[in-house]
């Protein structure tokens, strides 16, 4: 079964979901970056989609300081861009 949605969208709703986890948590990029032990740069290019090698570890890393699972962020992510889809989809 081919994935729903392509590599590149997939990244982008990831990072829309952490963004979201993070902003609703009233927390700042370089706060988070810090308690997850990740440098500012690759968590602004993962929230803008942009970070293409983004592990589970690395997930992880973020979801905890944020109260999250990974769970929550990847079903986020998909919720996000299977929304994304049906809007293209209607144009």
């Amino acid at each position: 079964m081919p994935p729903r949605v392509k590599e590149a969208a997939f990244y982008r709703a990831v990072g829309t979901a952490i963004k979201t986890f993070r902003q609703a948590a009233g927390m700042e990029q370089k706060t988070l970056a810090e308690r997850a032990e990740i440098h500012p740069a690759v968590l602004d290019a993962i929230e803008k989609g942009e970070y293409t090698k983004l592990s589970l570890w690395k997930a992880e890393k973020l979801a905890a300081p944020l109260g999250v699972r990974v769970s929550q962020i990847v079903a986020l992510a998909e919720a996000n861009a299977d929304k994304q889809s049906r809007r293209r989809r209607r144009k």
